[in-house]
């Protein structure tokens, strides 16, 4: 209720030109300009004070007020870095602020330990919070209050992340769509989802997200991740992000096979945007998910190394491309150790590339070595008469040439051209 609280102040002295500026914000405000005003300072210069006389100054003209104080997190006042950590995992909600700073949470990296053990989530703008049993109870009875039709859609909802499109909740869900789109209704008048634009949602808070979340059975959150990988996997036009999304819903699905390949996709898609530390770290997850795989056994050992082939080339060509050589090199030497005697043609691709590799370091033996293995694969490989076998052999040529030109060596460079000479004027590219 609103009170008379003019007896509680003696008159507040020398602060006409912060007076001035609060009381022109409320202005502002009035006129439907939202702003926020902070009051900044040293310890015990009068900023509470200042604070307080606005507060009487609004009740004094009959506005309903509302207060709230910060608590220091053991005596330590928080910095603009941790003011803005906090309000990333709050939000802003005085309540998850209150209790953030009473649970501790790690502001000093801005993430508390949930996060750090969480860096493939899902959703990426996600944030971690120790939630109490206060905060966990108010969201619980938040939800408690939706039909159980709709808190089941939304559950679904919470699977595919903090923002989510009708089509994929719509295409995951077993239920008519009619039902779908009364659940929406429903959780938007609570304000436990929000529109955002044509055919958008998302959660109204990520803390919202997580506890619809939890409490979703193990079993069911296996079922919904699948629905969701689906649903993804047919609308993913190419997206690295959402090929990602696709193949890390298969995994929580326990699928792991089925996630792999869409690892190599994001991989490659990031690639051809030059996302190439994003590429990197799609090519290592799916190596380590089919490392793990490969150790439970029960798989076909062909097809897992020539997956593995794939995948290693693959990150071998992003480390080549971002110089980090010694690397690409383990990754070109991991993927030569899962091919066949038969591939002969990518064996000598692989050590040309390793080659390469020793040459932009400057390292003209090494280089010249790994040319001459990889010469030896395409003597062994001559039997095929193949596009892919000519094209090896005149990159390999081109890349001696390379070498024996920096290094002065005329008569090699000569024989390397005559060699290859045939071979680029019947099948080179224009370029070559």
């Amino acid at each position: 209720p609103v009170h008379d609280v003019s007896t509680k102040h003696a008159p507040l002295l020398g602060r006409s030109t912060e007076w001035s500026s609060l009381t022109n914000a409320w202005r502002t405000a009035g006129n439907g300009r939202s702003c926020m005003v902070a009051i900044t300072g040293e310890p015990g210069i009068g900023k509470t004070r200042l604070a307080e006389e606005l507060v009487v100054w609004a009740e004094r003209q009959g506005i309903l007020t509302a207060t709230a104080r910060c608590y220091a997190m053991s005596g330590k006042s928080l910095n603009v870095n941790e003011c803005t950590a906090l309000f990333r995992q709050t939000e802003g909600y005085p309540l998850f602020i209150v209790e953030a700073i009473r649970a501790g949470i790690d502001l000093d990296h801005g993430r508390s330990n949930g996060a750090k053990e969480a860096d493939n989530a899902l959703n990426q703008g996600a944030t971690f919070l120790t939630i109490s049993q206060k905060v966990t109870a108010v969201l619980k009875h938040r939800l408690a209050q939706l039909s159980p039709s709709t808190r089941a859609i939304l559950q679904l909802a919470s699977v595919i992340g903090r923002e989510f499109t009708y089509d994929i909740l719509a295409s995951a869900c077993d239920q008519p769509e009619d039902l779908v789109i009364t659940a929406l209704d429903e959780g938007w008048q609570r304000y436990i989802v929000r529109e955002q634009g044509h055919n958008a949602y998302d959660f109204s808070h990520e803390k919202l997200r997580a506890a619809a979340y939890a409490q979703i059975s193990p079993a069911q959150k296996k079922q919904y991740h699948r629905r969701v990988a689906e649903s993804l996997a047919q609308r993913t036009g190419g997206a690295t992000a959402t090929l990602g999304q696709v193949a890390e819903h298969y995994v929580r699905a326990g699928m792991i096979l089925e996630a792999i390949p869409f690892f190599q996709q994001a991989a490659e898609a990031a690639q051809h945007i030059y996302a190439n530390e994003d590429a990197a770290a799609a090519f290592r997850r799916g190596i380590d998910l089919l490392v793990k795989r490969q150790q439970a056994g029960g798989v076909d050992g062909a097809t897992m190394n020539a997956t593995a082939a794939r995948l290693h080339d693959g990150l071998g060509d992003v480390y080549a491309r971002i110089g980090k050589h010694s690397l690409a090199r383990a990754a070109f030497r991991a993927a030569l150790a899962e091919l066949t005697a038969q591939e002969q043609v990518r064996r000598s691709d692989l050590l040309r590339r390793i080659g390469d590799s020793h040459y932009v370091q400057h390292s003209y033996d090494q280089a010249l070595a790994s040319y001459r293995e990889s010469e030896q694969s395409l003597t062994v490989a001559l039997a095929e008469d193949d596009q892919a076998l000519r094209q090896a052999q005149i990159q390999l040529q081109l890349s001696l040439m390379r070498l024996f030109y920096g290094r002065a060596n005329d008569a090699e460079l000569a024989s390397a051209l005559e060699r290859i000479g045939p071979v680029v004027n019947a099948r080179g590219t224009q370029a070559e």
